[in-house]
């Protein structure tokens, strides 16, 4: 008798340790959980609070590129150097009244990035128009170089604050044609459909004769701009 008391008390310990042993675990387990979460939630306000820094930091380059222009009243140049060129496109154009749409598509954009090569660099203020562009192209990269802006496409909403010429004038400078060191450099502004139409748009009111400018295969038109771009855009 005094040997099974003393078994079912040793067995009555044992089950009491296992219960204890039970719960230590179960206290560990949801220690172990709680510093996952505030791990968790901690990681989660760094990252809030880089795209807040990082989302401070675009705005104000914006606002400052902006405020450039204004000071240098930029605006009216470009726009007078981008109609300028528009209308050596238009000859350009004319001169390939001849060829079929395919010729025309694949020959136009060609000679677009040869007279932007030629003229652009030669004219009066070309030191001008080369510091805005290097301006926008900086704050670009900016913008594309911060991993932690990832809730908005703020390069998409940098481009649609300029107007048009200002936009032609950017992707006239991504053209692998320049033969003229340290000029602006920027190799992620792939052209597309829309600025071709723009760059037809802007010929359009720069020529004086009713000249028919559908006649182009927009799809082989861009595919050709983009072969003319500085390679790595791709």
């Amino acid at each position: 008798m005094i040997s099974l008391a003393g078994t079912m008390v040793l067995f009555a310990a044992l089950i009491y340790q296992i219960k204890e042993y039970r719960l230590q675990l179960e206290e560990l387990k949801k220690s172990v959980e709680a510093q996952v979460i505030s791990a968790t939630e901690l990681e989660n306000q760094r990252k809030i609070l880089l795209e807040q820094r990082s989302l401070s930091l675009i705005t104000s380059i914006i606002t400052d590129f902006h405020n450039f222009n204004s000071r240098q009243d930029n605006l009216k140049l470009i726009k007078e150097e981008v109609q300028y060129l528009s209308g050596l496109f238009v000859y350009s154009w004319k001169n390939l009244s001849k060829s079929s749409v395919d010729e025309r598509s694949e020959i136009f954009p060609k000679r677009v990035c040869q007279l932007i090569g030629k003229v652009l660099p030669n004219r009066p203020e070309y030191v001008i128009l080369e510091s805005y562009v290097q301006y926008a192209f900086n704050v670009l990269s900016v913008i594309d170089e911060n991993k932690y802006l990832v809730s908005s496409n703020y390069k998409a909403l940098f481009l649609c604050q300029l107007d048009r010429h200002e936009l032609l004038l950017l992707y006239f400078f991504t053209f692998d044609s320049f033969d003229i060191p340290g000029m602006p450099y920027y190799d992620n502004l792939q052209w597309k459909n829309s600025i071709t139409t723009e760059l037809l748009r802007s010929m359009k009111k720069e020529d004086t004769h009713s000249t028919d400018y559908s006649q182009i295969n927009l799809n082989k038109a861009v595919s050709e701009f983009q072969k003319l771009q500085y390679q790595s855009v791709n």
